[in-house]
């Protein structure tokens, strides 16, 4: 803080976060202890704004050091006292109420309203400097110029610090925002704020449709033997197993949600956690699927537990009789909950991305298709094709492995924990929106390898078992 233009901003910084407290004092009221040290924090920061004023100055500067530990002191305390929802950060609430302090500083320019202007204006800055303007800078300097330009005193458009200065005309004034409308949507598309809708509740409905799938399959092939006789009985348990399951998926859904939102102040780096694991589990998966290990050792898994409840001697079952109900439920919902748990983990991952709305909508389409397609696997169950249907699911899954390698790279590279290197060429805002495709040599190449991981493992082991078939058909040969 060694020049007055330095000194002004801090004085007009702290002049707005007085003015947002003093906005949050009426909902701070609900609770007396957090209004209490509202009323503290307020007084803080007047008695910082008293240090700061021409006069005090002059009498007794204030070190910058000092400043900035009175602060921090400040922020620290909201911190801890403030709830958590409040303390969400998103990329695209920023730019909202960016735009909405740039109609406000062109709204007071028309009335003729110059000192509001410049607040107005000293707060979108503000805002774009201290989050939005230090991410887009990663990846287009060119953006973040042009962006100062149209704040401060560019000249084609001319800047509206200089626009204010010079009291110009509304029009000049129309002009410099439209221009900074455009900067700003940009800014956005670039940042992944502004997320296709459709896109997210698809990949959603795929990943529901996925799980889901191979949940009710997972039943059809344990209650195939459960279809005569008194076995019927048996499938009762299973049921509610399987209901049981359901509803804890849905609780589960609602703790995550709710460790999330407590987790929320660390906004994008929370997401690149969460996306990394979902991105493991999913690779994990999908590499067990192909090499059947996932599919065939869990079925033998369970239709061994449900031979050992079903099966034995009159005496054993009549000493197993009251276990088998319980032991029947317990392996429906095992089952089934699996999938669940896994279906919320991937779920979260797209609500961090772009909110709830769109993954609930992509939800209830993919459970209304497993809902119809399990209708018709317990109606014709033999005449099913199992196996082509879980392939193709599985295909689908990979496309949207694919499309999560590519937006968790982005998110690595936004909280600066990748590097950043161009492709020589740009690709269009709808491949990032809806494939996850960005211009840098590390989303691209991570995602490529991402697929081919999963597709080199089916070929693997499509290969290691037509050599163990080759040397049993020899040790078959060589057999007296």
């Amino acid at each position: 803080m060694t020049q007055e233009t330095e000194v002004g901003e801090a004085r007009t910084f702290l002049a707005a976060a007085i003015s947002a407290l003093g906005d949050l004092m009426p909902a701070l009221s609900t609770d007396p202890a957090l209004l209490a040290r509202g009323r503290k924090w307020l007084a803080e920061l007047t008695r910082l704004q008293g240090r700061l004023q021409p006069a005090s100055m002059a009498q007794s500067p204030l070190a910058a050091a000092d400043l900035r530990a009175s602060v921090e002191a400040v922020v620290g305390d909201m911190r801890a006292g403030l709830p958590a929802e409040w303390q969400k950060q998103e990329a695209g609430a920023d730019l909202d109420i960016i735009r909405a302090q740039l109609d406000a500083a062109v709204a007071a320019a028309a009335s003729g309203n110059w000192a509001a202007a410049e607040t107005a204006r000293l707060d979108a800055y503000s805002l774009l400097e201290s989050g939005t303007e230090a991410r887009i800078a990663v990846f287009n300097p060119e953006l973040k110029a042009r962006l100062e330009d149209l704040l401060w005193h560019g000249q084609h458009p001319a800047g509206l610090a200089r626009l204010i200065e010079q009291q110009a005309p509304a029009a000049e004034f129309g002009a410099a925002r439209a221009a900074l409308e455009t900067a700003l949507a940009e800014t956005g598309r670039i940042l992944g704020t502004e997320v296709a809708p459709a896109a997210v509740a698809t990949n959603a409905g795929i990943i529901v449709f996925r799980e889901g799938l191979e949940a009710v399959l997972i039943l059809a092939a344990l209650m195939g033997s459960l279809r005569k006789g008194t076995l019927v009985r048996l499938r009762r348990p299973m049921w509610l197993g399987a209901g049981a399951a359901f509803a804890a998926t849905a609780v589960t859904w609602f703790v995550m949600q709710r460790t999330l939102s407590l987790l929320g102040q660390y906004g994008e780096k929370l997401e690149a956690v969460v996306s990394l694991v979902a991105i493991g589990v999913l690779l994990l998966i999908m590499n067990w699927f192909f090499h059947q290990v996932y599919w065939t050792d869990r079925m033998a898994a369970f239709q061994k537990t449900k031979h050992s409840l079903t099966h034995g001697t009159p005496a054993e079952q009549e000493r197993a009789q009251r276990a088998q109900w319980w032991g029947l439920a317990v392996l429906g919902f095992t089952s089934i909950y699996r999938e669940g748990f896994e279906t919320v983990l991937f779920l979260q991952s797209l609500v961090l991305q772009s909110g709830a709305a769109p993954v609930l909508g992509g939800t209830a389409a993919g459970l209304a298709a497993v809902i119809g397609v399990g209708v018709l696997v317990f109606r014709w169950q033999a005449k099913l094709p199992m196996k082509k249907l879980l392939v193709w699911t599985g295909l689908l899954i990979c496309a949207v492995l694919g499309v999560m390698v590519g937006n968790t790279v982005h998110t690595l590279q936004l909280v600066g924990w990748l590097p950043v290197h161009p492709l020589p060429f740009q690709l269009p805002a709808w491949a990032g929106l809806w494939l996850g495709l960005h211009s840098t040599w590390e989303g691209a190449v991570l995602q490529v390898a991402a697929v081919a991981a999963v597709i080199g493992s089916f070929f693997a082991a499509e290969a290691l078992k037509e050599r163990e078939l080759r040397a049993k058909q020899q040790g078959a040969a060589m057999s007296p």
